[in-house]
């Protein structure tokens, strides 16, 4: 459980928390290959396999780590998940963008049951395609791009017409990383993204070469840095134990 503090992330938002901390923990070749056979043989079918059963081992850590903490803990949890764009479809609203983020609803009474949280991922990406929920998703990000500057700010402030996430999350496939960078081959990679706040947390996994590698950022403001260190070990007991 070698998790690695990496270093604070300055950030620029005008009123919002000035640094952002993050752990890190990358796994070797064979144990990718462990945590990618425990998805296959634990996950139903479908597809983006294993993006589902990282989020859900994301999603059981915080509630266990919550339930040990006696936390107050929602009925539901809201989690983000960052899709690539159906490629055959038109874009209508913003060039270049081949993302959109749908909002996944977990409940909490199916945390205990690992193929229940599973199941209910898959069901609901299932629904985003089905409803071409990626181009609604398109057009709400791009409308606020017509607003003038401060009406998009005091928008964003105003965070409670929004539904308040319990924590970001993102799952990449480096694929355009160059093998060499300044003469040196380029061993490993990783990224943090920075939170939006709230939730002011967020989970990544990123998969470079066939390694996996996971990065937590978070703000102090939101999250403790003990609780951030029992994510991070929680998780990795899920990765595992998903298997049992």
């Amino acid at each position: 459980m070698n998790f690695i503090k990496g270093n604070r992330l300055k950030t620029a938002v005008d009123g919002g928390p000035p640094t952002a901390e993050t752990l890190r923990r990358s796994w070797s070749l064979e144990q990718t290959a462990a945590i990618d056979g425990m998805a296959k043989a634990t996950c139903g079918s479908g597809p983006m396999l294993h993006t589902r059963r990282h989020m859900a081992s994301v999603v059981r850590a915080v509630d266990a780590v919550f339930a040990r903490a006696d936390v107050h803990r929602r009925e539901h949890y809201l989690i983000s998940l960052p899709q690539r764009r159906n490629p055959s479809r038109r874009r209508d609203a913003i060039a270049g963008n081949d993302l959109t983020i749908g909002t996944f609803i977990l409940h909490r009474d199916a945390m205990k049951d690992r193929r229940a949280v599973d199941a209910a991922i898959a069901a609901q990406i299932a629904e985003h395609a089905r409803r071409r929920l990626d181009r609604a998703d398109e057009t709400t990000t791009a409308f606020p791009g017509y607003f003038p500057l401060p009406l998009y700010v005091w928008l964003l402030k105003k965070f409670r017409i929004f539904p308040r996430h319990s924590i970001g999350f993102t799952d990449y496939r480096a694929n355009q990383v160059p093998r060499d960078f300044l003469g040196c081959r380029v061993e490993d990679f990783s990224f943090w993204p920075v939170p939006t706040s709230p939730p002011g947390i967020i989970a990544a996994f990123c998969r470079f070469r066939g390694r996996l590698s996971f990065s937590l950022t978070y703000f102090s403001n939101a999250c403790s840095a003990t609780t951030a260190t029992d994510i991070c070990h929680e998780l990795e007991r899920q990765l595992g134990a998903l298997c049992d």
